[in-house]
C-alpha cells in the first residue's frame, strides 16, 4: 500500500492532470465550434463536423455533438464561456448549465452564480427548479419536445446500449413500472444468485418491453416464461406551498400536475404543527397505502445506508410480537439492509 507521501504525490499529479485536461478540452471545444462555421468538414465527405470529429479524433459521433453544442452556445455566453475558460466552473457543470442558459441569456450571471454555489451532483434539480420559475408552460413543452430523443448504438463487446432522455412525469412511470417488475420477479438464476440492481432492471425492461418469449423458450436474456408483462403502478406526486416535484425531488411545474388531476387518484398527507405527517396505525400486517405514505415522506430513503433504491417497509418491533402495524415502528429499509437486520438479530426474514 502506498506511504502517505506517496499518496500525497499522486494526488498532486491527479490535480494537475486534471487541471491539464479541463484546459485542453476547453480550447478543443472552443476550436471545434470554430471549424464548424468554415464548413471545412464537408471537403473530406463527412455528413457532419460531428462525424468528422468522430473519425479524427477516434471519440463517439455523441460525444462529438455534445462537443459542438457546447461550443457553439458559448458563443453567444461570454459570462459561462469565462468561466469554463478560467476553471472557476467544470465541464460537467457548463454541460447542465447551456441546456437551460440558452433559452434565458438576460439571466445568464444569475445562473453562473447559482452553478457555482450548488454542488455537481445537485445542480440538474437546481437548475429545473429555477427554470420552473422563469419558463412558461409553452418553453417548458418546447425544450421538452426539442430534448426528449431515444438513441441505441451497439457496444465494442457486442451488447447494446440504450440512452433515453423524457420528460419528469414520463420518466416516473418509465421507472415505477421497472422497479415494480423487479420487485414481483419470480426469476431466478442457479448460477447468479446475487445479481445486481442493475441487472434485475434491464431484465425487467426487457419482459415489459418485448416479453419473455414464447412458452418454455430461452432467450438471449436467459429468460423463458411468456408474453409481454404488465404491471400495476403508482407515481407519486408531491405537492406544497413551495411547489411541486416527483417522489424523488425532482421539481416540475404546477400545471403538469393539474392536467393529471382529472385522471389522477388524490390523496391529502396530514402534517403536524412540526410539519410531520400524521401518524396512522393498524392491527394489519401489511401497511395500508395512507401509512406507506406517511412513513415514505418521513424517511425518504433507507435508514442505515442512504439508498432510494427499491425501498421496502421494515417493522421495528418485530410484527410477531406486537401484533399491529404502526408508522412509529415502520422504517424504510433497502433490501440488502433489511435482510441483514434480520440476519443479525435472528428475526424472521423479509418478505
Amino acid at each position: 500500500m502506498p506511504s502517505a507521501s506517496d499518496a500525497q504525490l499522486l494526488e498532486g499529479a491527479i490535480i494537475r492532470a486534471a487541471t491539464a485536461l479541463h484546459s485542453t478540452r476547453y480550447r478543443l471545444i472552443k476550436a471545434l465550434a470554430e471549424y464548424d462555421r468554415t464548413g471545412a468538414w464537408a471537403f473530406s465527405g463527412s455528413h457532419t463536423c460531428a462525424h468528422w470529429a468522430a473519425d479524427r479524433l477516434g471519440v463517439h459521433v455523441g460525444t462529438a455533438r455534445e462537443w459542438l453544442r457546447i461550443g457553439h452556445a458559448l458563443e453567444s455566453l461570454p459570462v459561462v464561456d469565462g468561466a469554463l475558460g478560467e476553471g472557476s466552473l467544470s465541464y460537467c457543470a457548463v454541460r447542465s448549465l447551456t441546456r437551460v442558459v440558452v433559452d434565458h441569456p438576460d439571466h445568464e450571471e444569475e445562473l453562473v452564480e447559482l452553478a457555482q454555489r450548488t454542488a455537481p451532483r445537485d445542480l440538474s434539480a437546481a437548475l429545473a427548479g429555477w427554470a420552473l420559475e422563469h419558463d412558461s408552460d409553452e418553453d417548458r413543452r418546447r425544450r421538452e419536445r426539442r430534448d426528449t430523443y431515444f438513441s441505441a448504438r451497439v457496444a465494442p463487446d457486442g451488447m447494446g446500449s440504450i440512452r433515453v432522455r423524457l420528460p419528469a412525469i414520463a420518466m416516473g412511470r418509465v421507472q415505477a413500472a421497472v422497479d415494480a417488475k423487479v420487485m414481483q420477479s419470480d426469476h431466478r438464476d442457479p448460477e447468479d444468485r446475487h445479481p445486481t440492481l442493475g441487472f434485475q432492471r434491464a431484465m425487467a425492461l426487457i419482459e415489459l418491453v418485448a416479453g419473455r418469449g414464447e412458452e418454455g423458450e430461452e432467450t438471449d436474456s436467459g429468460i423463458a416464461g411468456s408474453t409481454p408483462g404488465s404491471v400495476l403502478t403508482e407515481v407519486i406526486l408531491h405537492v406544497r406551498s413551495d411547489g411541486c416535484s416527483m417522489h424523488d425531488g425532482t421539481p416540475i411545474a404546477e400545471s403538469q400536475v393539474a392536467s393529471m388531476v382529472d385522471r389522477a387518484f388524490l390523496r391529502a398527507l396530514i402534517h403536524d404543527a412540526a410539519d410531520r405527517p400524521v401518524n396512522a396505525s393498524t392491527r394489519r400486517r401489511h401497511p395500508t397505502v395512507r401509512q406507506k405514505r406517511v412513513v415514505d415522506e418521513r424517511d425518504r430513503r433507507c435508514v442505515d445506508c442512504g439508498s432510494t433504491e427499491l425501498l421496502q417497509y421494515d417493522h421495528v418491533p418485530e410484527y410477531s410480537l406486537t401484533g399491529r402495524t404502526h408508522t412509529d415502528e415502520l422504517f424504510l429499509r433497502c433490501p440488502r439492509c433489511h435482510r441483514r437486520r434480520h440476519e443479525h438479530e435472528g428475526g424472521p426474514p423479509p418478505e
